[in-house]
């Protein structure tokens, strides 16, 4: 009896050992499966915003292509009833600008429109993750070039001569102007800045 009774121990005990060993192995795979899932999950939530944000990308580029072909049909109609009247287009009037200060706008304009652009083509890439943009790198990037906007903003409000700033260059009202951007006073040089 005492014999059976060690075997059925024994038994016992090496169930009991396979039955934990098992539920171990249950319970590492469960949390496992759980990880996964997360990880999973954490995939999902990325791929959604990246849909979203081309999604985006995709309405902002619709809305520019519809503002591009209306800018076209109202253009091409003017072209055409100029060229109805027999007379000829002179396209480096219509590309260049005619005095100083629509250079001046022009340049600015397309400055603002280029630093721009190029933020949209970083945070693309950076979405996109194809050319190894990190983020430190795009936000250095971006912070470099609001900088640059900014003080291209603040200088061609400084230094205008079209009235943008709603102010004269020299700050006391005189009404002073100039050429190309550069601003000259007709007070003497005592009366500025007073």
């Amino acid at each position: 009896m005492a014999a059976l009774r060690l075997q059925l121990e024994a038994a016992d005990n090496a169930y009991r050992k396979q039955a934990a060993e098992k539920m171990e192995d249950l319970l590492e795979t469960q949390r496992q499966l759980s990880e996964r899932k997360q990880q999973l999950a954490s995939l999902v939530n990325t791929l959604k915003q990246e849909r979203e944000g081309t999604e985006g990308i995709v309405a902002e580029m619709g809305a520019k292509t519809q503002q591009l072909r209306l800018w076209l049909d109202a253009n091409e109609a003017k072209v055409d009833a100029v060229a109805g009247m027999g007379k000829e287009i002179d396209i480096a009037k219509a590309i260049v600008p005619v005095d100083a200060l629509n250079e001046q706008a022009l340049n600015a304009q397309a400055e603002d429109l280029a630093i721009e652009d190029t933020i949209l083509a970083l945070d693309r890439a950076l979405q996109t993750g194809l050319t190894g943009l990190t983020v430190e790198t795009y936000l250095k990037q971006v912070w470099q070039l609001l900088v640059t906007n900014l003080l291209c903003s603040a200088s061609r409000c400084l230094g205008c001569s079209c009235g943008c700033c709603g102010r004269c260059v020299c700050g006391h009202g005189c009404g002073c102007s100039g050429g190309g951007g550069f601003a000259t006073c007709a007070l003497p040089k005592t009366g500025r800045g007073q």
